[in-house]
């Protein structure tokens, strides 16, 4: 791999990380959901804006969602000459919405790392993107569960774990109406001719 290319990687991977308000809270060094569970919700070239809750409008983004494989090559718009990510979709069964837990192949110069994002639905085709696990309480004081008080988040090793994880502490949050801290919506955006 050139170096250019590698650049445009890395910017990439940080300039959606910073648009998620990643803090690498769920994160794993292996893929622990196989593609035979994917699901593909999203259209081929779906254009989403992705727009986190604590930050300034110059942070929102536009992201394109592409078929690829059992997922998507998301592309960050505007900034075509940096590197897709890879992701994929699998739905929560044991819930009775339509929530996922999505695989992000995250890929540097020391090899792929995958970081994982818990999506809500808020509505027609929109969605609410979890990637820490702080809420509010009835009091509507924050509560964190254990990955959020760890510099580098919570590394996963099973797909059992991960999704025992959304089961126990971050579902709870949702089902219970109440939002995260921070989040980011996923907002749907006409295609321009």
């Amino acid at each position: 791999m050139d170096a250019k290319r590698r650049r445009a990687e890395v910017r990439t991977i940080a300039a959606v990380v910073a648009v998620l308000a990643l803090a690498g809270c769920f994160h794993s060094k292996e893929a622990l959901l196989p593609d035979r569970d994917a699901v593909v919700p999203f259209s081929d070239g779906a254009l989403y804006e992705f727009r986190p809750s604590d930050q300034i409008d110059e942070d929102r983004a536009l992201l394109r969602f592409v078929r690829d494989g059992a997922g998507y090559e998301v592309r960050w718009i505007g900034h075509e000459d940096d590197a897709a990510m890879h992701l994929m979709l699998a739905e929560v069964a044991q819930t009775p919405e339509r929530d996922y837990i999505a695989q992000v192949e995250m890929r540097s110069e020391d090899g792929a790392e995958y970081q994982y994002w818990f999506i809500w639905p808020r509505g027609e085709d929109r969605y609410l993107i979890q990637t820490q696990a702080v809420g509010t309480d009835a009091d509507g004081r924050l509560t964190y569960d254990d990955c959020a008080g760890l510099l580098w988040g919570c590394e996963f090793t099973s797909g059992d774990d991960l999704l025992e994880h959304y089961l126990d502490v971050v579902y709870p949050i949702f089902s219970a109406g109440r939002l995260p801290s921070t989040y980011t919506d996923m907002i749907p955006v006409e295609a321009h001719e």
